[in-house]
């Protein structure tokens, strides 16, 4: 079974690793989400990654030393781990699967989706 190792950019450009998951002949997916810098809608990016796994029904982990981002995929079932080494290792299923609306995948959905939840995210750090 081949494992797929994809690392998310840095500077959020989250769609050419969705393309890569989508594209690839994997066993299961690796996604190395970034140390510095992030995607814009962090949520909306492990959202659309556990769909489109759940769809080619592809095993999805994440590997990531960020809290925040580990209690998101975790909330769509997705595991986390430390490193890759230790997820190469390690068994694990398909996620669960994920709703989003239908109005939330046209490019302008995405849009208003991501500005939403910047907005969120800067009125967070405000309190």
């Amino acid at each position: 079974m081949k494992t797929s190792q994809i690392q998310l950019a840095s500077n959020g450009d989250w769609r050419s690793a969705l393309a890569r998951i989508r594209g690839g002949q994997q066993g299961r997916v690796i996604l190395l989400w970034p140390e510095r810098g992030e995607p814009r809608a962090p949520r909306l990016v492990l959202q659309l990654a556990a769909r489109r796994c759940q769809r080619l029904r592809v095993p999805l982990a994440l590997v990531t030393s960020k809290a925040d981002i580990r209690l998101l995929a975790e909330a769509f079932g997705i595991p986390t781990f430390a490193n890759a080494r230790i997820a190469r290792k390690e068994s694990w299923d398909l996620p669960p699967k994920v709703s989003i609306p239908k109005s939330a995948l046209s490019m302008e959905g995405i849009y208003l989706r991501i500005m939403a939840e910047e907005r969120r995210a800067k009125f967070a750090g405000l309190e």
